[in-house]
């Protein structure tokens, strides 16, 4: 698949479970500015959208990992789209 931006890869993922460093990755896999990505996603931190606790990790050697959570992911979204739109 192929995204616009990273905005637009954002609103298609923010909501995998995935915490911030891999959806960094993957926007790069893309062919997108993974710190971009980081730097939207702290936004969304800096206004308590969204929020990353440490999980365990199930599989593997128990270490942690991050993923992202949110109380209200429609309105993450359309925080997002609204901060596309306005780009």
């Amino acid at each position: 698949m192929n995204y616009r931006n990273e905005y637009e890869f954002l609103i298609k993922n923010i909501e995998s479970g995935k915490g911030p460093e891999q959806l960094s990755q993957e926007a790069r896999d893309y062919g997108l500015d993974g710190n971009q990505v980081l730097m939207i996603i702290q936004g969304l931190i800096d206004n308590q959208l969204v929020t990353t606790p440490n999980s365990p990790n199930l599989y593997g050697t128990g270490s942690v990992t991050t993923r992202l959570v949110s109380r209200d992911w429609d309105k993450v979204i359309r925080h997002l789209t609204d901060l596309e739109s306005s780009k």
